[in-house]
């Protein structure tokens, strides 16, 4: 598989007033790794880029109720009338982004877009378009003849048609965001076809499946490097269950086809299931049209063994070659692999109801870089902290 230089990212985030993430200004990597303890915020960070993504894809309505309400959302002790902000830098095939968003509610309940901005540029750092969307009203806007906004509707995502501005409302539509569950996995699942993984991993079979007819090739590269990561599993294929699908996997313990077994995957360990929703989240999509433009996992080591940790590392900086990736963890033992590049760790801690997230301080990544210690024996003793960010991403 090419390794393409990964033109399309997210630079730098901002969130601000987003559950517990009061004002977070944080630059990301090809591959970003948030390490810290449990209920520091970590899952927060990933959980106001997957709001983004969910309103991209059609209206504030849905993204709000599945969080519970706008109340549920904005940190907490905030008076009413009260608002979230969230902001990007994005890097685009011939330019850069600005995407700002600030969401208001005067009573908890009902929220409105209350201001949003979108400003490309090209190579040259000469702005292309811009628009800024103000209280239901258009105040700027550099294009012709621009439609006036929607109520509950991002403005980006009825722009999203115009060329200049489809690249930032695909990438910010496109990203996806797991907490993989090997019981959904290895279930009985529907047959209809499916080409983008659900967040728990519960369509994987219908995935593989279209994976088969769509790019064989990465279905294979999905399957050899399963059998590579976990020794003792010998294939995966996707059966028929009546009208259904299931996941059946082949093991080897011996030498030759006489020491082969077959399993349904709900027989097999949550161990197998995890890494294979893993590779299927991280190379589904073949073409770059297709593939997810950014990927997130909360603690994608689960049910792992530790001996399967380093391979689990191998994928995540691999795939960072073709997708942005994000990952939480707590875990000492996943990041006792130095191969975890200390370019790409991102401390997170708390103080009282405020996250901090920001790089690991110049001494510990010379540690790291320099195998005086992992990143694990720096947080297991309490000297992982971030580094003040800089100024606050411009206007958010």
């Amino acid at each position: 598989m090419a390794l393409d230089p990964l033109r399309r990212r997210i630079l730098r985030a901002g969130v601000r007033d987003y559950r517990s993430l009061v004002d977070c200004d944080v630059r990301l990597a090809p591959l970003s790794v948030l390490m810290g303890p449990n209920g520091c915020g970590k899952s927060s960070f990933l959980d106001a880029l997957g709001f983004v993504a969910e309103a991209a894809r059609g209206s504030l309505t849905d993204p709000l109720r599945r969080r519970g309400s706008f109340r549920e959302v904005v940190t907490r002790g905030r008076p009413f009338p009260a608002s979230f902000s969230i902001g990007l830098d994005l890097a685009l095939a011939e330019g850069r982004a600005e995407y700002r968003l600030t969401i208001g509610s005067g009573d908890g309940v009902h929220s409105f877009v209350e201001r949003e901005r979108c400003t490309l540029w090209d190579k040259a750092d000469r702005m292309l378009d811009n628009f800024e969307v103000s209280r239901g009203s258009l105040v700027e806007a550099t294009m012709p003849d621009p439609p006036e906004p929607v109520p509950d509707r991002l403005y980006l995502s009825d722009q999203g048609g115009r060329d200049r501005f489809r690249e930032v409302r695909d990438f910010l539509a496109g990203m996806a965001f797991y907490r993989l569950d090997p019981e959904a996995m290895g279930r009985v699942q529907p047959s209809e076809r499916e080409t983008r993984l659900g967040r728990d991993g519960g369509n994987i079979a219908a995935v593989l499946a279209a994976l088969e007819t769509d790019d064989p090739e990465l279905r294979r590269r999905i399957e050899e490097d399963l059998v590579a990561y976990l020794p003792g599993v010998a294939g995966v294929a996707v059966r028929p269950a009546g009208p259904d699908l299931v996941l059946e996997f082949t093991e080897r313990w011996g030498d030759g086809r006489a020491s082969e077994k077959r399993f349904y995957g709900r027989d097999v360990s949550d161990g197998t299931l995890q890494m294979l929703g893993l590779l299927t989240a991280l190379y589904q999509g073949g073409p770059n049209d297709r593939r997810p433009s950014l990927v997130g996992f909360e603690e994608p080591e689960n049910a792992l063994h530790p001996t399967a940790l380093g391979a689990l590392v191998e994928a995540l900086n691999y795939a960072s070659h073709r997708v942005q990736v994000l990952a939480t963890t707590h875990s000492v033992e996943l990041l006792d692999q130095y191969e975890v590049p200390a370019e790409s760790l991102l401390a997170v801690s708390r103080d009282g109801d405020r996250t901090q997230i920001g790089r690991l301080h110049e001494s510990c990544r010379d540690a790291i870089r320099d195998h005086r210690f992992t990143a694990g024996q720096l947080l297991r003793m309490g000297a992982v902290e971030p580094e003040p960010h800089g100024d606050d991403l411009r206007a958010l």
